[in-house]
C-alpha cells in the first residue's frame, strides 16, 4: 500500500473535509505514537500553516481525565491493596497459621488483576462471585463408589485421607467471601484517597450519570476549546466499559456533538490479476469479526475495507540459533533496506517491533552508528531484568525465608547453594572483592546448608584482617533478619554500598547524555529500587496495628520482589526522527514499509498465557469479561494489520530451544505459509562463534590466571574438589574457563529443577534414611531394614529446602526421587541377600585435608556419599549417580592405561570420569579416617530406570590397594601444576554438545 493512502493518511483526510473545524474536533487514539504520527500526517497535509491542530489523546488519557482521579501505578495499588487484605484478615482474630496460609502476595496480584478485569466489563461483583457457589466444579464426589475412591487414592497417593469426605472447594468459597469484602473496602480506600486503579476510573465514568450540558462541559474543560465532533480511531477489542462510555457520547444532543469511529479492516488475500475477480478470504473474514461486531454495535466507518489489496508484503522468515545474534543481523537489514531506499529511516518507514522487552539493551547497544543515531524507542525495560534486580532478588531468596519464631542465629540454617549464587554475582565481588571467593569455599565444605551462627564465624575468621570498611558490612549483609524492618534496612545498606563505588558515582547533568547504556540502566535500577523500599517501610509505618502480619522478612521480601516485578525502567526519544523501536502493540493503526520483528515464535508471538485468575473461565464469559480467547483475537489483527500495509517484513525466530513451545515459529507463521497464501521466504543464519571449528589459543600452567589459582590452592584461598577432578578429566579448557576464569553457567528456567539439585534431593534423603537406622558407632543395617515406604512428606521438605520454599513438588517429581531412592534400596538389598549386614562409616561426611607431594601442595574439599563395610568386607566408597552409567564388559579392573584411553572414548568419559572422582574421595576419607586402611572398593551406584538393579553397583572385582588409587590420582594432578601443559580441548564431541562454553571456546 502507498504510504500516502495508508490508514492515518485516510482518517486525516476526512478530518480535514469535514464541516467541523480542526480547531473543535477531539481525536481518539490507542496509543501516545498513534497520536504523534497522527499529528506528523495532519501537518503534512494541511494547506494552511496557521490552522489550529485538533486535540488528540489516547482513549486511556482520555477516559482517566474524566474521573477526576489520580491513576496510580501497579507498585503503589499492590502496596495498599496488600494493607487493606492485611487489616482485614487482623480484624477477623483467624489463627496465626490460617493468617500465614491466606496472606500471600500472589493472592493480592490476582485480586488486583481480576478487579481490573470486573471493572473494565462493568460486571455485577456481588452477583460474580455468589455465583461460584453454583459451579459444578465444587460438586461433592458423593456418585462415587467406595471401589472407585480406593483406586483414585491409590493413583493420587497425596490425596488427604479424608479428602472425599469433606465438602470440595470450601476454602476457595470461604475466600470469594473475603474477596467481596476486601473489593468493597479497597475502593473505598481509594475514594478516601482521590485516586483509582485504571479499571475503577473506567466504571466511575461509565456509570455516571452525564446529562448532555455536561458531557460538553467536562470536553470543553479537557481541551480548553468548544468540542463538536470527537473521532476514534483505529481502536479494536472495546471493553464493555469504552463502549458504554462512547455510546454516552452518541446518545448525547446530536445538534451540539457528533462522534465518528475509524476503524480498519485487514486485508490479507493476495492480488486478483486484472481479468480476475478477488475471492473471499475465509481468514480474512475471521480477522474482521470483531470489527464486525464493533461496527453493528457502534456503528462508524470501516476504512480499506472496499478497497483491493493492489501488491502482497514480501515476507522473509529468517531463523538465527542464537538470540545475540539477533541484533547483529538487524544491522545487516537496515544496511540492506537503505542501501535500496536511501530515504527509509529518514522518512520514519523502518519499524522494528519487540516481542521480548529483554531484547531492547541488546539491541541499542548493537545498532550502529551513526546509521541509528536517531532513535525512538517509547517502551520500557522491565526492572525485574536488570542486573541489581537480579541480585536483590537472589539475596532476598537467602534471606527472606527466615523464619520471626527462630529469633536465634543457631536456629536459622541458609541454603549452601543460593549463599554460593549470590556471593558469586558481579556486584558482590564487586563490592567484596576476593573475600567472596574464600567465603565460597568454606561454604562448599557445608554442601546443603549451613548455620547462620557458623557462617558467621567463618566470615569472622576470615575477615580478621581485612578492611572494617569490608568486614563490617560483609558480616551485617551476610547476617539473617528477623523482622521485615531489619531486612529492609540491609537491603538498603547493600544498594547504598553498591552506590558508592567508582562505577556508580553520580556524573555531572552535562556528561549524562554521554554514560554507557549500562550505566544508565545500573543507576536507574538502583533509584527505583530504593524508592520501593521506601514504599514498603511507609506501608510499615502505616500499619502499625498490624505488624505481626506485615513486619515479617517472608511479607516484606516477597512485596519488595513483586515491586520490582511490574516496575519498568522508561526511555525517551525523538518521536518523529529516526529508527522507530516499539513494542508489539504499540503498532497500531500505524504503517511502515519496512516491519523487522524480533523473536518471532511461539510464547513470545503471541506472549504464552500465563495470568492467573480467581474467576473461572465459564464465569469470565459470562460476565463479558477478558479470556485468553481475547488477548488471541486482539494479538492476530494486530499483527495481520501491520504486515498488510509493509512492502517487506522479516520475521526473526530463535531457533535455540529455551523450551518446548520456543522451539518452534510462531503460529501466525504457520498461518501464513497455509492459510493467506502470501510468499514466505525462509532463510537461516549462523552464529560464528558455532559454525567456525578453531582451536582455542594455547593456554598453559605459565599463564598468569594460572599461576595464581594454583597459588589459592596452595595457600588454602581456595580448594580443589573431587568434581573438578572430572570437569579436568573430561576437558581441560573447559576447567580453565570455569574455574580459573570464573566463567559463569548459565542460570536454569525458573521453576526448572536442574539434574544437581534433582541428585542433591535423592543424597539426602538417603542420608537422613541410613543414619536414621544407625543408633551408635558400630551398629549394622540388615536387609530387613531397607525394607522402606519412601515418605513423601519428607521429599517435600528436602524439596523446599535445596529447590524452593515458595512451592511444593508436583507428582512426576515425587515418583522420580522415589524410583532413585527404591533403587538404591534395592541395589543394597541384593549385594547383602538373605543374612548380610551392611556398617555405615559415614554418609555425607564433610571432609578437609591438603595433599602434598613433591614440591606442590592442593588444599582438598569433598563429600563421599557414602562410605561402609558390606558383610565386613573391604570398604566402600559409594557415589549415587542419577544418570545412566553402565560397568564396561569383561573388564574385572581398572588401571592407569585403560582410564586415560576412556578419557577419550564417548562411550566411556563418563564413567572414567566418575571413578576417578570416586578414588579422589577416596583418598580424602582413608586419609581423614587414619585407621591404617590399605584397601578400598570405589563404587558407583547407577539410579537410573534404564540400568536394573542386579547392575546398579558399578565397581571392579579386585580392590584397590590406596598407593595405587594415590598413584592415579597424581597424575592429573601433576598435568594440572604442570606448566608446560597446555589446557587442551577435549576431542570428543559429544562432551562438547551439552557444554555450557561452547559458543566460547569455537566449537561446533
Amino acid at each position: 500500500m502507498d504510504s500516502s493512502d495508508n490508514f492515518l493518511s485516510q482518517v486525516v483526510r476526512r478530518l480535514l473535509s469535514s464541516d467541523t473545524p480542526l480547531r473543535e474536533q477531539l481525536v481518539v487514539v490507542p496509543t501516545k505514537r498513534a497520536g504523534t504520527f497522527l499529528q506528523r500526517e495532519l501537518v503534512a497535509q494541511l494547506t494552511d500553516a496557521a490552522t489550529i491542530l485538533p486535540r488528540i489523546v489516547t482513549i486511556d488519557e482520555w477516559i482517566t481525565e474524566k474521573s477526576g482521579r489520580v491513576i496510580l501505578d501497579n507498585t503503589a495499588l499492590i502496596s495498599i491493596l496488600y494493607e487493606v487484605y492485611a487489616a482485614y484478615l487482623a480484624e477477623q482474630g483467624e489463627a496465626k497459621a490460617e493468617t500465614d496460609q491466606m496472606l500471600r502476595l500472589s493472592q493480592t496480584e490476582r485480586m488486583l488483576r481480576d478487579f481490573q478485569d470486573m471493572d473494565l466489563a462493568l460486571a455485577n461483583v456481588e452477583m460474580l462471585l455468589g455465583n461460584l457457589e453454583e459451579l459444578d466444579a465444587f460438586d461433592d464426589y458423593s456418585f462415587l463408589t467406595k471401589e472407585e475412591c480406593e483406586a483414585i487414592r491409590k493413583f493420587w497417593t497425596t490425596l488427604p485421607k479424608d479428602f472425599f469426605e469433606r465438602p470440595q472447594g470450601e476454602a476457595y468459597l470461604h475466600f470469594s467471601v473475603v474477596w467481596r469484602e476486601i473489593y468493597k473496602r479497597f475502593n473505598a480506600r481509594l475514594t478516601e484517597l482521590g485516586v483509582a486503579y485504571r479499571a475503577a476510573a473506567y466504571r466511575l465514568v461509565a456509570e455516571r450519570g452525564f446529562t448532555d450540558d455536561d458531557l460538553l462541559k467536562e470536553l470543553r474543560r479537557h481541551s480548553g476549546s468548544k468540542i463538536s465532533l470527537v473521532s476514534f480511531v483505529g481502536l479494536y477489542n472495546l471493553t464493555p466499559a469504552e463502549q458504554k462510555i462512547i455510546k454516552k457520547l452518541q446518545t448525547a444532543d446530536a445538534d451540539a456533538l457528533k462522534v465518528q469511529l475509524y476503524w480498519q479492516k485487514v486485508s490479507l488475500a493476495a492480488p486478483a490479476a486484472p481479468d480476475e475477480l478477488a475471492t473471499p478470504d475465509e481468514f480474512t473474514d475471521y480477522l474482521y469479526r470483531t470489527i464486525k461486531q464493533n461496527v453493528n454495535h457502534l456503528g462508524g466507518e470501516v476504512i480499506d475495507g472496499e478497497v483491493d489489496c493492489v501488491h502482497s508484503p514480501e515476507i522473509h522468515l529468517l531463523s538465527l540459533n542464537s538470540t545475540i545474534l539477533q541484533p547483529q543481523v538487524v544491522n545487516s537489514l537496515i544496511d540492506e533496506i537503505i542501501e535500496r531506499d536511501p530515504k527509509a529511516l529518514e522518512e520514519l518507514r523502518i519499524a522494528i517491533v519487540l516481542n521480548d522487552e529483554k531484547t531492547l539493551i541488546p539491541l541499542m547497544k548493537s545498532l550502529k552508528q551513526p546509521t541509528c543515531t536517531s532513535l525512538n524507542v517509547t517502551m520500557g525495560y522491565p526492572l525485574q531484568y536488570t542486573s541489581v534486580a537480579t541480585w536483590i532478588r537472589r539475596y532476598l531468596n537467602i534471606f527472606g525465608l527466615v523464619s520471626p519464631s527462630d529469633r536465634e542465629l543457631a536456629r536459622v540454617k541458609l541454603t549452601c547453594s543460593r549463599l554460593q549464587l549470590w556471593l558469586a554475582a558481579p556486584l558482590t565481588r564487586k563490592l567484596f572483592g576476593e573475600l567472596t571467593t574464600a567465603l565460597m569455599g568454606q561454604i562448599a565444605l557445608h554442601h546443603y546448608a549451613i548455620k547462620a551462627s557458623e557462617l558467621r564465624k567463618i566470615i569472622e575468621e576470615l575477615t580478621k584482617d581485612a578492611d572494617e570498611a569490608i568486614r563490617q558490612p560483609l558480616l551485617e549483609i551476610l547476617t539473617p533478619s528477623f523482622t521485615g524492618r531489619e531486612l529492609l534496612g540491609r537491603v538498603g545498606q547493600l544498594l547504598e554500598l553498591l552506590k558508592g563505588t567508582s562505577s556508580v558515582l553520580e556524573q555531572d547533568a552535562d556528561e549524562a547524555s554521554d554514560e554507557p547504556i549500562d550505566q544508565v540502566i545500573l543507576s536507574e535500577a538502583l533509584d527505583q529500587i530504593v524508592r520501593h523500599i521506601t514504599q514498603i517501610t511507609n506501608l510499615l509505618t502505616s500499619s502499625a496495628g498490624n505488624l505481626d502480619l506485615l513486619d515479617t522478612p517472608q511479607h516484606v521480601a516477597y512485596l519488595l520482589e513483586q515491586l520490582i516485578a511490574v516496575g519498568s525502567i522508561p526511555f525517551e526519544g525523538a518521536p518523529l526522527e529516526g529508527l522507530q523501536v516499539m513494542g508489539f502493540l504499540e503498532t497500531r493503526t500505524l504503517t511502515f514499509d519496512y516491519v523487522i520483528m524480533l523473536n518471532v515464535q511461539e510464547g513470545d508471538l503471541p506472549k504464552s498465557s500465563h495470568t492467573t485468575t480467581l474467576i473461572p473461565d465459564l464465569l469470565r464469559r459470562a460476565a463479558h469479561m477478558t479470556t485468553y480467547r481475547t488477548e488471541d483475537d486482539t494479538n492476530a489483527y494486530h499483527f495481520y494489520r501491520l504486515i498488510q500495509g509493509a512492502k517487506e517484513v522479516y520475521l526473526l525466530q530463535d531457533t535455540r530451544p529455551k523450551s518446548i513451545s520456543s522451539m518452534e515459529p510462531s503460529r501466525y507463521v504457520d498461518q501464513i505459509r497455509y492459510l493467506t497464501g502470501l510468499p514466505l521466504y525462509e532463510s537461516a543464519y549462523a552464529d560464528p562463534l558455532e559454525a567456525r571449528d578453531e582451536t582455542v589459543p594455547q593456554i598453559t600452567g605459565q599463564d598468569e590466571e594460572v599461576r595464581h589459582y594454583l597459588e589459592q590452592l596452595a595457600s588454602g584461598e581456595r580448594t580443589f574438589s573431587p568434581s573438578d577432578l572430572i570437569t579436568y578429566y573430561k576437558c581441560p579448557y573447559q576447567f580453565y574457563l570455569k574455574k580459573i576464569k570464573g566463567v559463569g553457567e548459565p542460570q536454569p528456567e525458573p521453576g526448572v529443577v536442574t539434574p544437581i539439585e534433582l541428585g542433591s534431593m535423592v543424597h539426602e534423603y538417603l542420608e537422613l534414611f541410613y543414619k536414621g537406622l544407625v543408633q551408635k558407632a558400630g551398629d549394622v543395617i540388615t536387609r530387613d531394614q531397607l525394607e522402606h515406604k519412601v515418605s513423601r512428606q519428607t521429599l517435600t521438605d528436602i524439596y523446599k529446602e535445596i529447590v524452593s520454599d515458595k512451592s511444593t513438588p508436583d507428582e512426576i517429581l515425587l515418583t522420580d526421587l522415589e524410583r532413585y531412592i527404591y533403587k538404591a534400596l534395592e541395589i543394597d538389598r541384593l549385594l547383602l541377600g538373605d543374612s548380610g549386614t551392611l556398617q555405615l562409616l559415614a554418609s555425607e561426611t564433610k571432609i578437609k585435608n591438603v595433599f602434598q607431594w613433591d614440591t606442590h601442595t592442593i588444599h582438598m574439599t569433598g563429600q563421599p556419599d557414602r562410605v561402609d563395610k558390606v558383610c565386613g568386607g573391604v570398604c566402600r566408597i559409594v557415589d549415587y549417580k542419577t544418570g545412566t552409567i553402565k560397568k564396561a564388559k569383561k573388564l574385572t579392573e581398572l588401571d592407569s592405561n585403560t582410564l586415560t584411553s576412556w578419557r577419550f572414548q564417548k562411550s566411556n568419559y563418563k564413567l572414567g570420569g566418575y571413578m576417578l572422582q570416586s578414588y579422589l574421595y577416596a583418598l580424602l576419607y582413608a586419609q581423614q579416617a587414619k585407621a591404617g586402611l590399605q584397601e578400598v572398593q570405589p563404587t558407583l551406584y547407577s539410579l537410573a530406570p534404564a540400568v536394573s538393579a542386579s547392575e546398579g553397583a558399578i565397581y571392579f572385582d579386585v580392590p584397590k590397594d590406596l598407593d595405587v588409587i594415590r598413584g592415579i590420582v597424581l597424575e592429573y594432578l601433576d598435568q594440572l601444576v604442570n606448566p608446560e601443559k597446555e589446557f587442551f580441548q577435549t576431542p570428543v564431541q559429544e562432551i562438547c554438545e551439552g557444554c555450557d562454553y561452547k559458543t566460547i571456546c569455537g566449537r561446533k
